[in-house]
């Protein structure tokens, strides 16, 4: 055999060494899985102008609060400029009443607000939703904290308090994913991406070309499982107004892409990591967060919420079927309003068996494309999606 034969075979092997135990690993989110459905008597799409991409839920006083953005034009189109800013909402569960809530003081004239995971926090009997905001070009990635006022969904407000500003946000545009306060003065905040966006937008479509590159090797990281994002740690003054510094550093051990994070009842920090389909249980002392134990999930979780009996609630989409959804949509370079990703998980992890996935049942694509977050209010369910207009509201 020639020494170019021998090369050759030795690539073939090399490759075949690679390729092989890779498509192993994530042979599930190829295939193709039998959907059973739950029943839908009864569910109804909540829908109100502007209500898009209800990614994450917070409860105030028995009402919903969600986060909404076009997330197909912010980052799969790739036009962060000239995508309308997103907004917060208020969901009576009671009378299914949906409305926008006034951003009040928020300085729309230099700041965009482009949301993602939010948080409900109590400090001195008063209450602040702290909220991701990925500003891009017109602010930069930052936490924006907002002042939330009233009894109950007829008169509930929101009044912009702060922007947390920290130098390690400033090279994690569009990286940041969901927050969670701890302590006054403390949270802690994922980071679910390795390569950050440019500040004119997302992969090929940013003027710069290393926004290709920087798509790439996030796919490439999602791969190989790659463990090269973080959890991170910011103290900062929550008296302060406007812009005020966070002193973010980070909390975890590198992770593979952590999303969701939460404080479940036992006081411990559960945060998904959805290319794993694992639950990374952490130990928070001071700053520092200690991985106890992983939770193995039959399928990638988002978001989770707890629910009244201590018991937490994910939500996720089919995995073979969102792949074919983001090939078609690049495809066409413009919103698929009239497409669906087949079907949405929801997983409930009950208190009582330490939090070991327990129940799930599956939403048809024609109601919910995805489900980015599940919670139960008043006896009725709420599902929200990164990409569809409402949300979802379906009998226990």
């Amino acid at each position: 055999m020639g020494t170019k034969c021998m090369v050759l075979v030795c690539v073939v092997a090399a490759l075949l060494g690679f390729l092989v135990p890779l498509v192993h690993k994530y042979r599930w989110a190829l295939t193709p899985v039998p959907l059973t459905y739950a029943p839908t008597d009864g569910c109804v799409r909540l829908t109100a102008e502007g209500l898009v991409g209800a990614e994450d839920f917070a409860e105030y006083k028995g009402v919903l609060i969600t986060g909404t953005d076009d997330r197909i034009s912010l980052w799969e189109l790739g036009t962060p400029a000239g995508t309308p800013s997103g907004g917060l909402f208020v969901v009576d569960p009671v009378g299914d009443g949906v409305r926008r809530l006034n951003l009040g003081g928020f300085p729309w004239d230099t700041l965009a607000f482009h949301p993602h995971g939010l948080f409900l926090h109590e400090h001195q009997g008063a209450h602040f939703l702290y909220v991701v905001n990925h500003a891009y070009a017109k602010g930069g990635e930052r936490i924006e904290v907002f002042a939330v006022s009233g009894e109950g969904f007829e008169d509930l407000e929101v009044t912009h308090h702060q922007s947390l500003l920290s130098p390690a946000f400033e090279g994690l545009t569009g990286n940041l994913n969901d927050l969670l306060v701890t302590s006054d003065g403390h949270l802690l905040v994922t980071q679910y991406r390795a390569f950050p966006d440019f500040q004119d937008g997302r992969g090929h479509h940013s003027k710069n070309w290393l926004g290709s590159v920087h798509a790439a090797l996030n796919k490439v990281d999602i791969l190989l499982g790659s463990k090269d994002c973080y959890i991170w740690s910011c103290q900062f003054s929550p008296e302060k107004r406007g812009d005020t510094h966070a002193n973010c550093v980070r909390a975890s051990e590198a992770a593979v892409q952590p999303n969701g994070i939460h404080m479940a009842a036992d006081g411990k920090i559960y945060v998904t990591s959805p290319p794993t389909r694992k639950i990374m249980v952490y130990t928070l002392d001071h700053r520092k967060l200690t991985l106890e134990r992983y939770i193995d999930l039959p399928f990638p979780v988002d978001n989770l919420i707890s629910l009244p009996d201590g018991s937490m609630m994910g939500g996720a989409l089919v995995v073979h079927t969102f792949i074919k959804f983001v090939g078609t949509m690049e495809k066409l370079q413009q919103i698929p309003k009239n497409l669906f990703i087949d079907g949405g998980y929801v997983l409930l992890l009950p208190k009582e068996g330490n939090y070991t996935p327990h129940t799930s049942f599956i939403l048809p694509g024609s109601l919910i494309s995805g489900v980015s977050v599940a919670t139960k209010i008043n006896n009725k369910l709420f599902f929200g999606s990164w990409h569809d207009e409402g949300l979802l509201r379906c009998p226990q």
